[in-house]
């Protein structure tokens, strides 16, 4: 690079961290999906490492992109303060910014590619808020991986070096195994690509694809996942109504992420997706062939779009989070065209990245919103609460415990539907030993917290009956806003182990 480009590329990156810093500043909640790896965490220092026997994670597990580097902050740092996940949301907003740019560097080596970071530092109030960019357990963390694995395929077009290839699949390996959706987003374009060159371009030789057809093999004959007991993901199609559903979800979470008009509506969100998709399909260069780096772009696009029609999963306003490859890769697809090709296109872009930073500016922030977990917290204080039972958000419960360095402890349930009594076989995200006999017993005082989060609870009659029958009258009955806490002087699953024993004996 030459000097005035180097000052330019240094004033991208220290503009687009203080972006980050800001929007991730405005946006944060230690909520209890932050709270996975704290919780994990404090129960290794607890109980040790065989802890994770006990553990039930998600589809999404995170074993292998997230915990690591918490786990080596936590240690080296001798704690799980809510300002580590804050940096590391910070950094992976950043370092997806750094690396889509470091993509267009690689491909035009013109610096301008690094205008990108403030770019994509600065995404829309409804990326940050439902598409989760800047989440450290989102798909964005997973796409941060992809990221760099489509970079370092472009770097390894020029050096046909078989470390890079390694490093490369073992990358796509473990963010695959920690989250299936790189494999639809990243993997299987990937793989796909590789045949492109070979039979297509046949600019490879056939042994490369024994790499990628190998990760294949790892990934879905589910190894990994069969060493560590981790759960694999399903795939089942959705009906012909929730497949048009499901596009209609595509182009409105797209559109609200790459927002052209700052206000958020769903018209504009749906003109805002079309009117980039068309700008990013003409961008693609169009000689007798298609390039294999726009193929490759193209078949990610065309990969986790397809997956998430067709699929039975209903969308959602929140879907957005599924399509964080598209807003990286496509644009930066429609950036280098612009620059190289048609100069005019960069006006669009340059309203995109306008209406991104005005609409965090305007929009209500997510720090504004009130703090379950805070309140909870002091509502126990207040109460002589210490230990209980409830839903896992209507409680925010693994941020309860966090954010009280474990002093206040919510454990969160099931309730079944039909009877209203609590399941104390666990859920995702919790371990099997927080519900085991005698795992209670230290606390005299217990509690459950009953409320209608959307998830648990949906008919609140049913479970305020249930739990009254399931452990008798309540010796205190509390509120907390819509939240009923049935107290007890007794271990409730030292209560259900008697009654349990009784039954058996008779």
């Amino acid at each position: 690079m030459k000097n005035k480009e180097l000052i330019l590329t240094v004033i991208c990156l220290l503009t687009g961290m203080a972006a980050s810093i800001w929007v991730v500043n405005l946006n944060f909640l230690a909520d209890s999906d932050v709270a996975n790896s704290p919780t994990v965490w404090h129960e290794i220092t607890q109980h040790g490492w065989s802890v994770m026997r006990n553990w039930r994670p998600t589809i999404d597990n995170w074993y292998f992109s997230a915990y690591p580097i918490h786990f080596l902050l936590f240690e080296l740092t001798g704690g799980t303060s809510p300002e580590i996940l804050r940096w590391l949301s910070i950094a992976q907003l950043f370092l997806c910014a750094v690396l889509a740019a470091m993509i267009c560097y690689e491909r035009s080596n013109n610096s301008l590619s690094f205008l990108l970071v403030p770019f994509f530092c600065g995404l829309s109030h409804y990326a940050q808020v439902s598409g989760y960019v800047a989440h450290p357990f989102s798909h964005n963390l997973t796409n941060l991986y992809g990221l760099l694995c489509v970079y370092l395929y472009l770097v390894n077009l020029r050096h046909r070096s078989l470390l890079i290839d390694v490093v490369l699949y073992l990358l796509v390996i473990a963010a695959s195994v920690s989250d299936p959706w790189l494999l639809a987003a990243f993997y299987l374009p990937l793989l796909l690509v590789n045949f492109y060159e070979i039979f297509g371009l046949k600019i490879r030789p056939f042994k490369g694809l024994v790499a990628p057809v190998l990760t294949g093999i790892v990934l879905f004959t589910h190894s990994v996942e069969r060493i560590f007991h981790l759960p694999v993901a399903h795939f089942s199609l959705g009906s012909p109504q929730q497949m048009i559903d499901n596009a209609r979800w595509l182009l409105y979470g797209l559109g609200g992420m790459l927002n052209l008009f700052v206000a958020e509506r769903d018209s504009l969100f749906m003109i805002s997706a079309a009117i980039v998709l068309v700008l990013y399909l003409s961008s693609i260069n169009k000689p007798s062939r298609i390039s294999n780096v726009d193929f490759l772009i193209l078949m990610s696009v065309f990969g986790i779009s397809s997956a998430f029609i067709l699929s039975s999963t209903p969308g959602a306003y929140v879907s957005a989070r599924f399509f964080v490859n598209i807003v990286y890769l496509i644009i930066s697809v429609i950036f280098l065209h612009a620059v190289s090709h048609r100069k005019i296109m960069l006006v669009p872009l340059l309203i995109l990245m306008i209406s991104g930073y005005a609409s965090n500016f305007i929009q209500t922030p997510l720090r504004d919103s009130p703090s379950t977990s805070s309140d909870i917290i002091a509502f126990m204080q207040a109460h002589n609460l210490d230990y209980g039972y409830g839903p896992y958000w209507g409680t925010d419960a693994l941020a309860t415990g966090w954010r009280s360095d474990w002093h206040q402890i919510i454990r969160p349930v099931t309730f079944d539907t039909s009877t209203g009594f609590i399941n104390f076989t666990g859920r995702p995200q919790t371990f099997d030993n927080w519900y085991q006999f005698g795992a209670d017993k230290a606390w005299k005082r217990q509690f459950v917290a009953i409320y209608n989060d959307g998830e648990q609870c949906r008919d609140i009659t049913i479970c305020l009956a249930g739990v009254k029958k399931q452990f008798g009258q309540p010796d205190e009955t509390l509120r907390f806003r819509d939240t009923t806490f049935y107290i007890y002087n007794k271990s409730l699953i030292g209560e259900l182990s008697a009654i349990n024993l009784q039954n058996r004996v008779h």
